[in-house]
């Protein structure tokens, strides 16, 4: 089994942050069908994690694509 993604969901502020690990997963966005006038309960923060830092770990750079 392999991580491609990672999600958390921080409840307190009604969050989900979804953390895409590169070359492992395609985002292709979301689709919201919601009912017209509808707001979310939850909102959606995606983040990529960028290049290898020089002690091997990622960097992450937030990138909000919803």
């Amino acid at each position: 089994m392999r991580t491609t993604s990672q999600l958390v969901l921080d409840l307190t502020k009604k969050k989900a942050l979804l953390y895409l690990i590169p070359g492992k997963v395609k985002y292709e966005g979301v689709v919201k069908d919601l009912p017209k006038g509808y707001k979310p309960k939850l909102i959606l923060e995606v983040f990529e994690y960028t290049d290898l830092d020089k002690d091997g770990e990622f960097d992450v750079v937030r990138q909000r694509k919803v």
